[in-house]
């Protein structure tokens, strides 16, 4: 998911996906230079869930935001696409 408040934190990614069945609680929010970026991966049980996730999530408002979800792997690349190198 991307779009996320710099200040969000992980309570409210799961209160967020309360009705999905999150897989182990794994939810990752990316850093960079120990900052948050926006970005996160929520793993999901079941496929199922991860297009209602979609369907259901993506353009909610989040804090002074609206989020998009996504599968995973396009999250991904777009984070890494505009990702600041870490030196």
């Amino acid at each position: 998911m991307s779009g996320l408040p710099y200040e969000v934190f992980k309570f409210e990614i799961v209160q967020l996906f309360n009705s999905f069945a999150i897989k182990n609680s794994n939810i990752t929010i990316e850093l960079i230079r120990g900052r948050k970026t926006g970005f996160a991966i929520v793993e999901l049980n079941n496929s199922s869930d991860v297009e209602r996730a979609i369907t259901e999530l993506y353009g909610k408002q989040l804090g002074t935001r609206w989020i998009k979800v996504d599968k995973a792997d396009l999250i991904l690349e777009i984070s890494h696409a505009i990702s600041v190198p870490q030196f």
